[in-house]
């Protein structure tokens, strides 16, 4: 019986890997060029980069990225690292010292991974599967044992950080740069089993252990950024974590070392997924879940579409000259609405004071922008499932 993860892991080698690494690139460096990058002054904009690419959500997205190149889905990043900012905040609250309580997180974090690991190797189920009804019973447990909807961390913990060495930012930049730079290491020295899988599927414990103890440090990062810890309150949170995995390359770059590439290419895929959502306003249903999933499907049928260019099936070059074209379409509706909107609001309140309503031909070509980007992506799919239907026939 094969397994799910089996099927999935990105383990085989392209014929010219290279188009798929500069196809990747070339996405992340599109989206950057349409979207609105201006924060003001460039000091504040590089300020603003710096932040985004040391977030808290750069950890979990290292996770999610970690287990998808093992072919395994951990749909429990969520609920781990709000675990890991829990167990962080009652640390400091009990008096313990920031980087003792910075263990304590990513432990917690790690136990919990290693426990997903060992049911997915003893109980020989799908990996999402698991994850999801762990992540389930976390936040059922939150439900029923907890008070609120965050854990403030005391005053005097924060403020024997602020005088130690490192300020909480500063630690929580440094934590956030060690996990990145402890998966580049692991990777380099071939310590995770990522792009070489060896027998049997006690690789899975080890992925995710790990994937547990970076969801761990996304929780004590916030911690550390917003001093609260919040409760786990639904199993999938927000989804910048995964659509930057998948941004990276999660789930497209095949081939040894290509997890390496995946890993240096994640901080830029963050920035962007989250100037992308930044850049317009949730829709009436769904809110930013909608603008992240839109996101993730053209970007996941896009991939689909050139890795079949990539095998040298030359009928699909029509394919990906549409997906350029969705993307065009997407970063030129979202680079005029986003300009006209901070042009509008900021005349409106230059000049009542107090900011007005989405004018009706702002709204009308965002919305118009985002359903044609959905639809092309919806008709690229359908077509691409025909002609497979036609070359089974």
């Amino acid at each position: 019986m094969s397994w799910l993860e089996d099927k999935l892991t990105p383990c085989r080698s392209e014929p010219q890997p290279l188009w798929a690494d500069l196809y990747c690139l070339l996405t992340l460096a599109t989206l950057a060029v349409t979207l609105p990058w201006w924060q003001g002054s460039h000091l504040q904009t590089m300020v603003w980069l710096a932040d985004q690419a040391t977030s808290p959500y750069l950890p979990p997205a290292l996770a999610m990225l970690l287990a998808m190149r093992r072919g395994a889905i951990d749909m429990s990043v969520w609920a781990v690292a709000a675990v890991g900012g829990l167990a962080a905040a009652v640390a400091l609250n009990t008096g313990w010292s920031g980087w003792s309580a910075v263990g304590v997180g990513i432990a917690a974090g790690a136990g919990i991974g290693a426990f997903n690991g060992l049911l997915a190797v003893v109980l020989r189920r799908p990996v999402p599967a698991i994850t999801l009804v762990v992540g389930l019973l976390i936040v059922l447990a939150a439900w029923q044992f907890g008070s609120g909807r965050e854990v403030l961390v005391n005053e005097e913990a924060m403020e024997a950080i602020q005088s130690s060495q490192y300020d909480s930012e500063g630690l929580r930049r440094l934590l956030v740069s060690g996990c990145f730079l402890a998966v580049l290491a692991g990777l380099l020295n071939r310590v995770l089993p990522a792009d070489h899988p060896r027998r049997g599927r006690w690789d899975l414990l080890v992925i995710l252990s790990v994937s547990g103890a970076l969801s761990a440090c996304g929780g004590v990062a916030w911690v550390l950024s917003h001093a609260q810890a919040p409760l786990p309150t639904r199993v999938i949170g927000d989804l910048r974590v995964a659509v930057a995995a998948v941004l990276a390359g999660g789930l497209f770059l095949r081939g040894p070392g290509r997890s390496l590439v995946c890993v240096a290419l994640l901080p830029a895929a963050i920035v962007v997924t989250t100037a992308w959502r930044q850049s317009f306003f949730p829709f009436l249903v769904g809110g930013y879940w909608a603008h992240m999933l839109v996101l993730l499907g053209v970007v996941g049928i896009s991939q689909i579409a050139v890795r079949r260019v990539v095998r040298g099936r030359g009928a699909e070059i029509g394919a990906a000259l549409a997906v350029w074209f969705i993307m065009c379409l997407m970063g030129l509706g979202l680079t005029a609405s986003a300009g006209a909107l901070r042009a509008t609001a900021a005349t409106t309140q230059s000049a009542t004071g107090v900011s007005s309503a989405e004018p009706r031909s702002l709204k009308a070509l965002r919305v118009g922008a985002m359903a044609a980007c959905t639809a092309a992506a919806v008709l690229l799919g359908r077509a691409m499932r025909r002609r497979k239907d036609q070359a089974r026939g």
